[in-house]
């Protein structure tokens, strides 16, 4: 049975009292969350009761004009300035930043909020031979982050990978290893993994085109290599092992998503929590997708009712939405409507999971706005298409490139104004010759 390390500590050098720590434009100490010495551990955190604090309406719309921007810099900009703009820690020796798990997932979720003071050029800086981090996530002692980099802890080059590996399609992967396999045993060594990583990386909408991908983040991390080819690295990568890695890295994504949702750490979220974490990737602050939570809210009550096996089976459900997808192409020429008892027989039979009629209540709740108890096949398709993709699938390059182009066109316009000027000049002057 594997073990699990929660709050999990991290150690990054030998503590032996609490320094200051700074912000880069503040003073402050991280919190308990992320430090502890060796003199000082924190204490376990006692559950006190939670007032509710009415927000104002500037609060509101200070908070929402905050999302927004967030939601525009996530689909939009270049990598490196999502990296600096979620990461939390920054060494304070070498200045390297470093994202937690939860940051990332935060640089993913359109609708995650980063903490008040931190965001671009303010992070919490700590010292390895006096500070050692906190992870403060139910990670598994084996847990795929502790394979990616410093203790769980992500660099740049850490998280340009899993944007690469996230956003590429598994078959794409599949080629790429058969591609570069020249002696057909299905292996491939660091070298020959490397050009398939280029390779992916060159093809990933999610971060290709910026000059500070391949500067930093050419090549996977040594902890990587180590990983996969062992600490000589003369082992063989087979495409069944990355393939796991990827699957792995999906499966650990989709349960941290769920305990950031789990408050109470009682292993259930709310049927609101479960909405929104499905609804995200179509627009976090649209007023429509708004409107769809709060009818879930009033349908289902705050009461937790999700578990984290229903929401695990609900995503092998999604991520067999391409067979899905014929499947229900197939009721919809035979003109049989999209009912619970279909949903539920095509989970069963295509994915090969049993839904909870729970979250199948949930699930119609969402998509049946007109309360006819069925489903709209392409909407439905959709949503969980763009939920697997997890927004890395549209461009996010508004850097050099962008001016670059933009430059162009303006340019294509001023010559094709000119151009037609001088037209109308030779027009005019060959038609005043004749008269």
């Amino acid at each position: 049975m594997k073990g699990k390390r929660g709050p999990l500590f991290v150690f990054v050098g030998c503590a032996t009292s609490v320094s200051l720590i700074s912000f880069s434009s503040k003073q402050g100490t991280l919190p308990t969350q992320f430090l502890e010495t060796k003199d000082h551990i924190p204490p376990q955190a006692t559950p006190t009761p939670v007032i509710p604090v009415p927000e104002s309406k500037s609060a509101l719309f200070r908070d929402r004009k905050i999302m927004q921007y967030e939601n525009r810099l996530r689909a939009f900009s270049t990598p490196d300035k999502i990296f600096r703009y979620f990461s939390t820690l920054k060494h304070a020796q070498t200045g390297e930043l470093y994202m937690t798990p939860a940051d990332f997932i935060r640089a993913l979720t359109p609708g995650l909020r980063q903490p008040e003071g931190l965001g671009l050029d303010s992070y919490y800086e700590f010292d390895l031979s006096t500070d050692r981090i906190v992870l403060n996530l139910s990670l598994e002692d084996d847990s795929i982050f502790f394979k990616l980099g410093n203790s769980g802890l992500l660099a740049f080059p850490d998280f340009i990978f899993l944007m690469t590996v996230l956003s590429t399609p598994v078959r794409s992967f599949q080629i790429a290893f058969q591609m570069f396999d020249l002696n057909g045993d299905g292996e491939v060594d660091t070298e020959e993994f490397d050009v398939v990583y280029r390779l992916m990386q060159a093809h990933s909408s999610a971060v290709k085109g910026t000059a500070e991908v391949n500067l930093k983040a050419a090549s996977a991390s040594d902890a990587l290599g180590l990983y996969f080819f062992g600490p000589e690295l003369k082992g063989k990568l087979t495409v069944e092992k990355f393939l796991d890695f990827h699957q792995q890295i999906n499966n650990e994504i989709t349960r941290i998503e769920f305990s950031q949702k789990d408050d109470l750490n009682i292993g259930l979220i709310t049927a609101e929590d479960f909405a929104e974490l499905l609804t995200s990737y179509i627009g976090a602050d649209d007023d429509r997708t708004i409107q769809t939570r709060k009818r879930v809210k009033s349908k289902f009550g705050s009461t937790p009712s999700v578990s984290l096996e229903d929401y695990m089976d609900f995503y092998r459900f999604c991520n067999s939405i391409s067979d899905i997808d014929v499947a229900l192409s197939f009721y919809h020429v035979a003109g049989a409507a999209i009912d619970r008892d279909t949903l539920e027989h095509l989970a069963s039979k295509v994915a090969g999971v049993n839904l909870n009629s729970h979250l199948v209540d949930i699930i119609f709740e969402i998509f049946d706005e007109n309360g006819d108890q069925h489903l709209e096949r392409k909407e439905f398709v959709s949503v969980l298409q763009q939920r697997m993709a997890r927004g890395l699938v549209r461009p996010k390059d508004t850097g050099f490139i962008k001016s670059i182009i933009a430059l162009y066109r303006c340019s294509v316009k001023a010559v094709e104004m000119k151009s037609k000027q001088w037209k109308r000049r030779e027009m005019s002057s060959v038609w005043g010759s004749h008269e």
